[in-house]
């Protein structure tokens, strides 16, 4: 299965661990994963990017969401790229997880989708996971339903 992760890029100093594990534990489970543009840069980098790159970076990062099977979102900090990555998701159809650690965003309860699943999980907690691993077997079989 192929899955693309987001998160904030600003927040990354800070949760990049959760981020790093999150990504593992998908890769360990035989996902293809599109993570680099949150893991191999930051947002210093986007800084430096020419309008047109960001017009490429921006496409590229499209063409992964339609590619993928389904989104996986780390939501503990509010990101307004995450935020529209999420959106574009969901318009493709792609079933979007968002795991928080605290209380999710009033966005996420406030309507109820039947694509966007929202988790909370702990960074210690091994059973994050397992939680990934039948969130990607329940989407994969619901693909294969229609």
């Amino acid at each position: 299965m192929k899955i693309f992760f987001h998160s904030s890029i600003f927040a990354k100093e800070h949760y990049e661990e959760a981020y790093l594990l999150i990504v593992k534990i998908c890769k360990d489970s035989g996902h293809t994963v599109f993570a680099d543009h949150m893991l191999k840069r930051d947002y210093h980098d986007t800084d430096k990017y020419t309008r047109k790159e960001h017009q490429q970076d921006f496409q590229r990062l499209t063409k992964q969401i339609k590619e993928s099977d389904v989104v996986i979102i780390e939501g503990i900090a509010p990101s307004i790229g995450t935020g529209h990555y999420m959106t574009i998701a969901l318009g493709y159809l792609k079933p979007v997880l968002v795991l928080h650690q605290n209380k999710p965003h009033g966005v996420l309860v406030g309507k109820p989708n039947r694509l966007l699943s929202s988790r909370r999980y702990s960074i210690n907690d091994k059973k994050v996971g397992e939680g990934n691993q039948r969130f990607s077997e329940r989407r994969r079989k619901e693909n294969f339903e229609k």
